[in-house]
């Protein structure tokens, strides 16, 4: 009940402060989109979401914060939660107070607000918008329950999310049963957090006020994704003015662009005997290194819940900032329409002389003028500065992805320091909390040029910064554009039709070299499809049926054709001015993947690939929505195939997570070791253990000294150091040696299974420690835990 009352708080205090802090929200009934259409998008699509969001961020900050003050005295979390029930309490009674609502007044407006719904004028009006949440709801909630529950008593966890799962579980399990003040990694106790967290501080928090452990989890994740869908919806709705935009960006995420389901079917005899492997197939599909993770999947969502969470965040950001954008727009679409007036007016007298005066106005509206530079609102760009910078320990890598739009947007946009103040609020919010929680063992990122991210290069060194120090300037430019080739094929296959639909919208529509734009984009790609289906037959090993292969890519071609002929002869409607700019802002997220590593593993980089489609998808979704709206049998039919081909990938990778969950990993919630140790032990001590993942001793709350190699190693701890020195505890031949590394290393428990008794690297010397320690826990099959002091 509490943990209910802590969402339900943190949402009213949000929907407050966010009404103080940002009324811009609240009215879109005076909002002009880029096309200069009127937006007709209700107020509760944006409102809703962004409250729960920076309710929820702002409360579970209080509360960590709060928690870390009284972090010595035995019941942090306790303390934490009592202080900010108090503060959050009072921001609602007081703005209640402040803006003069008293109760009689609120449930008058309720009941206006319930008379709406039964005389039908709300469904009415908003009836796109009601079916678009509660489809995704629906469809969420399913994925998200189906992945992870508890059932009689069981701990459920599918397989789909079972590896990611090991850390999330264990960090949740480290504040609702541990003390995990400072905060530290389950899996490698030293004190330091580099992992984002606070998501999953969240969902600790709700299970210690009482929800149970796959409701604490499950109801603010499928909360974050919904919220995240309807802001991503009114984005839109907003950039477009076209509410169908807005529902096929949604599908759109739900179902990524990718030619991985035509790798998969011709990776078989037949197709048939493809549909008939796809059916019951636990591997998700894809040739490109480690797409069988399921790395740009529904998956992600279910897996990594922290994710959504901030991609709401985002899109809030977004949302408040975009009118600084359409404002440059409009203006500089003005300057245009002037010089055609004065064009047609004077016939064009002196056609050099009109061409230098328009673009000294140009120069002097997008560069010179105060209001490009001067903020419209030094309020509004602090409070969106604190939003996006409190999310960097929630998920820094849409923190990162959001600053990379936002600084391209910034160019093509008025008020620009605007922006600036922003990013450097951003920047320092997330470089203090960095400080604070990594307090050693060097930074969270390391970062170096890195080309193709995950692109099979044909063993082409990827890392130039490396390449750079030992062939020097020229030799790294000639080799880079020796790896383009291998990018861009991999991007191809990777994301299928997006990029050149993308393309096709960057193409002018009433230009009067149209036609012969239209020639030259058909040949290229045509040209750089020729290519890339030989690169494919060359080097792919996994095509079998390589005449399926060649006539579906031919297929993919040709319907690029179609729909650019589509697409550029059906009107002559300019392609809405800023376009350009925000499919470039809205892919250096791909950019950056494509040529930055930031930790040891560059596979992480999916997410800015993500998160980079996403929004490109808009501009898909107004491409597909344009063909329909034509109504043309060839423009409809066009639009049809297109849709089928850029979503078909999408669906099978919604069987496969269907068929992962299916099969779960079990944990019984009372098993004996997890309630052992979480009844018997300290809630700071440390155990050594065997290389443990997902295992009821981290369910329990506790730490261990060295987990799982790629979870520690992924998270930028020293792994190696730390296994050395647990080989040497374990294999230790004095009681002296033993206990003096026991003691230097701050173990409070060892543990022994059969795992490490029958260790190929070491020989653990078990009698020596069992003759050194007391034994706290025996299973009397396989566990036996030593306790060292």
């Amino acid at each position: 009940m509490l943990g209910l009352l802590y969402i339900a708080v943190s949402w009213i205090s949000g929907y407050l402060i966010l009404k103080q802090l940002l009324p811009s929200i609240f009215d879109f009934t005076k909002s002009l989109s880029l096309t200069g259409k009127q937006v007709k998008l209700p107020a509760w699509m944006v409102t809703l979401p962004a409250s729960f969001l920076t309710g929820t961020l702002l409360m579970t900050w209080t509360t960590y914060i709060s928690a870390y003050l009284f972090r010595t005295t035995g019941e942090p979390m306790l303390y934490g939660n009592m202080t900010s029930f108090l503060i959050f309490s009072f921001i609602i009674i007081f703005f209640i107070a402040k803006d003069g609502t008293d109760i009689p007044a609120l449930f008058k407006s309720l009941k206006s607000v319930v008379s709406k719904i039964k005389d039908n004028s709300f469904l009415k009006s908003n009836v796109i918008e009601i079916a678009y949440v509660l489809a995704f709801l629906s469809i969420w909630t399913f994925l998200v329950i189906g992945s992870f529950n508890i059932k009689d008593g069981v701990m459920r966890i599918g397989w789909s999310v079972s590896s990611d799962f090991s850390t999330h579980l264990a960090v949740i399990r480290s504040f609702s049963y541990g003390s995990n003040f400072p905060s530290g990694y389950p899996h490698f106790a030293d004190g330091n957090m580099r992992y984002h967290f606070m998501f999953m501080f969240l969902a600790g928090n709700l299970e210690f006020l009482g929800l149970r452990l796959d409701w604490a989890f499950n109801l603010p994740s499928i909360l974050s994704i919904v919220s995240f869908l309807m802001l991503l919806y009114s984005f839109a709705v907003l950039l477009l003015g076209e509410k169908i935009i807005g529902v096929v960006t949604g599908i759109l995420f739900f179902f990524r662009s990718s030619f991985a389901f035509f790798t998969f079917i011709t990776g078989k005899p037949s197709i048939k005997e493809a549909l008939k492997e796809l059916k019951n197939l636990k591997e998700h599909i894809g040739n490109t290194l480690n797409e069988e993770w399921g790395l740009y999947a529904q998956k992600v969502y279910v897996n990594q819940r922290h994710l959504p969470f901030v991609l709401g965040i985002m899109m809030l950001v977004l949302i408040v900032i975009l009118p600084l954008f359409i404002k440059m727009m409009t203006s500089i679409g003005k300057l245009y329409q002037e010089r055609v007036k004065k064009s047609d007016e004077e016939q064009m007298p002196d056609e050099n002389k009109d061409s230098e005066s328009f673009w000294k106005s140009y120069v002097k509206e997008f560069i010179f003028s105060k209001n490009a530079w001067i903020p419209e609102s030094i309020f509004t760009s602090v409070v969106l500065g604190v939003i996006l910078g409190l999310s960097s320990f929630w998920n820094g890598a849409v923190v990162i992805a959001a600053l990379l739009v936002l600084f391209v947007m910034a160019v093509f946009s008025k008020h620009r320091l605007q922006y600036l103040i922003m990013a450097s609020i951003t920047v320092v919010l997330a470089y203090c909390q960095t400080q604070f929680f990594v307090k050693s063992g060097g930074s969270v990122v390391s970062p170096s040029i890195y080309i193709g991210f995950l692109a099979n290069t044909n063993g082409l060194e990827q890392d130039l910064s490396r390449y750079f120090a030992n062939n020097g300037l020229w030799a790294t430019l000639e080799h880079f554009f020796k790896l383009i080739p291998y990018v861009t094929a991999f991007y191809i296959e990777l994301l299928g039709l997006l990029p050149f639909i993308v393309a096709i919208n960057l193409l002018s529509r009433n230009s009067k070299y149209k036609y012969h734009i239209s020639l030259l984009f058909i040949a290229v790609t045509q040209v750089i499809g020729y290519f890339f289906i030989k690169y494919k037959l060359d080097s792919d090993d996994k095509i079998i049926n390589k005449q399926l292969f060649t006539g579906s890519m031919l297929f993919a071609l040709l319907l690029v054709v179609f729909a650019c002929m589509a697409y550029m002869f059906y009107e002559n409607s300019p392609v809405p001015r800023g376009t350009r700019a925000l499919i470039l802002a809205f892919s250096t997220p791909i950019i950056f993947a494509s040529s930055v590593k930031l930790t040891l593993g560059v596979d992480i980089n999916h997410k800015y690939v993500i998160i980079g489609s996403i929004l490109v998808n808009i501009f898909v979704a107004s491409f597909i929505f344009f063909l329909f709206k034509v109504k043309k049998p060839f423009a409809t039919l066009v639009a049809v195939l297109v849709s089928v081909m850029i979503t078909i990938t999408g669906f099978a990778d919604l069987k496969v997570l269907y068929n992962l969950n299916n099969s779960y990993v079990t944990i019984n919630c009372d098993d004996p070791l997890l309630v052992k140790v979480k009844n018997d032990t300290g809630k700071d001590e440390i155990f050594l253990t065997d290389n443990y993942h997902l295992h009821p001793l981290l369910l329990s709350g506790r730490k261990i000294f060295c987990g799982w190699p790629y979870f520690v190693a992924s998270a930028g701890y020293d792994w190696d150091l730390r296994n050395d020195i647990r080989r040497r505890i374990l294999t230790a031949t004095d009681q002296n040696t033993l206990k003096k590394l026991v003691e230097e290393n701050n173990i409070s428990y060892i543990v022994i299974d059969n795992g490490l008794r029958n260790s190929q690297g070491f020989t653990v010397n078990e009698e020596l420690i069992r003759n050194t320690f007391s034994v706290f826990y025996d299973d009397g099959v396989d566990v036996v835990i030593y306790k060292t002091h």
